[in-house]
């Protein structure tokens, strides 16, 4: 119970910081970024402590209704087990990771204390979320977490793109918002209590859920899938380049798992409703492929990382609707490290290598006809099926228990075949190598998938494969099917008139932007337009 207070403590001292003036903040700057830094090392030992006490000490039993007030309250500020010792221990390190960058990005800029005032109260908002032990604290902190993030968004308020990004995502957050709110007045209805340990316990317990608690799973995952940026209001995430690259950074890798982290932590209701989970799993597969599409036509790295983001967040989401929470929490982990690396590694590319353009008249690799990548693609889905059942095996894993377990294999299948058959225009030597390095990308994801599952498996419900889970895998592994298939295709874009007009679509998003500013009401600037 105490060290769940002290790691509650930094995150409320973070979100103090926006109390300090603007004027005031910039004239304090090197005392505010030393003292964040501080506090950010403090949160990150508190984290590790509190993870590590966990493992060798696991929660009690719930507090009863008769027990101490103190008790009582204490279990209501904070919940702390496996799912949120992991995900405090992530936000602690890429928070500080992130702040210690920005001292050198932002050095000498004007606003630069009034950058950190808004970084410290993100920050401290993010964590107080994942930590979050009551219905209105875990809603509180989720508005608390746009908030900060559309002002940091707004660093660069005289720039016309950034103001427009800010403001786009500010509107879709709010709708996000609505279904999070109506989600949480259900519960409370359903189970009488505004205490997250004991919705849980009881969520576990319910063999025939209520009507109310079905549509409980429906705002879930429509609240989820507004906040990571899913289509079809998915394109304010690749639009915020505008922002400082820290402000990236933490966005892709943090902020934006905010849904996944919403699913995986109320997952005990979100299982009750499977009409939810299918549809949520058709979404998120079809804006992983939507947005792994237009991500390869992007030649600014910024924004095919952007889309990135969508892409990974949609397979997030498809793994929740399959009812793989435990992959979904490895996705969230890997994810983060990920992309926080790659923002701030931006500096050393200023553009996308290899990406074809619609006006070279050759490539920078041989490109062989369309019949000849096909049977390329399928020789290497043989090669890539032959690696994961060798390694499955010898892990002696059963994959069709696993929730979702059949479907997500053939799309990592799938996945490792592209990545083989883009060897292949290369060299046998490259196709080898990749072979390999296969091999050992897959080993370490199962042992990585199996640690990570030993940890939050006992918060999580079981889902058993059904024919609704088996329906919709089939129809997203035919998505990324389809995807490996137009992949092969690209590098002929350059020498196909019809593929050179579809590559110019694509590059531009089908513009679906377009269509959905408008039905907000947006101007370009993207605030709420006069008309």
């Amino acid at each position: 119970m105490l060290l769940q207070f002290m790691a509650l403590l930094v995150p409320a001292i973070l979100l103090v910081l926006v109390l300090v003036p603007g004027r005031l903040a910039n004239a304090l700057t090197t005392k505010l970024r030393g003292g964040m830094t501080i506090a950010l090392r403090m949160q990150l030992i508190l984290a590790v402590v509190c993870f590590c006490w966990l493992q060798i000490q696991p929660p009690a039993d719930l507090p009863s209704a008769g027990a101490p007030l103190v008790e009582r309250f204490g279990d209501s500020l904070s919940h702390y087990d496996g799912v949120s010792g992991l995900m405090f221990l992530l936000v602690s390190f890429v928070g500080l990771v992130v702040c210690q960058f920005s001292i050198r990005y932002l050095d000498g800029d004007e606003n630069e204390g009034a950058y950190y005032r808004w970084l410290g109260f993100t920050l401290g908002a993010v964590s107080v979320l994942v930590l979050a032990g009551n219905l209105v604290l875990f809603f509180a902190a989720w508005v608390m977490t746009s908030f900060g993030l559309h002002h940091l968004l707004l660093h660069f308020k005289e720039r016309p793109w950034a103001r427009r990004a800010a403001w786009t995502k500010f509107a879709i957050s709010r709708i996000g918002d609505v279904f999070l709110l109506t989600a949480l007045i259900l519960v409370y209805r359903e189970f009488g209590t505004y205490h997250l340990a004991d919705i849980l316990a009881q969520a576990k317990e319910i063999t025939d859920p209520s009507w109310q608690l079905s549509f409980v799973g429906w705002f879930l995952m429509l609240g989820a899938v507004t906040k990571s940026a899913q289509f079809p209001v998915h394109f304010w995430l690749p639009e915020t380049m505008e922002a400082p690259t820290p402000v990236s950074a933490l966005m892709h890798a943090g902020i934006v798992n905010a849904g996944g982290y919403l699913l995986i932590r109320w997952s005990p209701l979100v299982a009750h409703a499977p009409g939810a989970m299918a549809t949520l799993a058709i979404i998120g597969g079809f804006t992983a492929v939507f947005a792994g599409l237009v991500m390869m036509t992007q030649a600014n790295v910024k924004r095919a990382l952007g889309y990135s983001t969508v892409a990974q967040m949609g397979f997030m989401m498809l793994q929740c609707g399959l009812g793989a929470f435990s992959a979904a929490m490895l996705h969230i982990i890997a994810h983060s490290l990920y992309k926080a690396h790659a923002f701030l590694r931006t500096g050393d590319a200023w553009r996308v290598e290899n990406v074809p353009t619609t006006n070279s008249s050759e490539t920078a690799v041989k490109v062989p006809s369309s019949a000849r990548q096909h049977m390329v693609l399928g020789f290497t889905v043989l090669l890539a099926a032959g690696l994961i059942v060798f390694v499955v095996s010898g892990l002696s894993i059963d994959v069709s228990a696993k929730a979702g377990g059949i479907a997500l294999i053939a799309i990592v299948c799938l996945a490792f075949a592209s990545w083989l058959a883009q060897a292949y225009l290369t060299s046998w030597r490259a196709v080898g190598n990749t072979a390999v390095t296969a091999f050992l990308l897959i080993t370490a994801y199962l042992v990585s998938y199996f640690a990570i599952d030993g940890l939050v498996s006992a918060y999580l419900p079981t889902i058993a494969n059904g024919a609704l889970i088996a329906g919709v895998g089939m129809v997203v592994v035919g998505l990324f099917a389809a995807l490996a298939m137009i992949q092969a295709l690209i590098p002929e874009a350059t020498r196909r008139r019809q593929l050179q007009v579809l590559y110019v679509h694509v590059s531009n998003g089908f513009y679906v932007d377009t269509v959905i500013r408008r039905f907000l009401g947006l101007s370009l600037t993207g605030t709420p337009s006069a008309s």
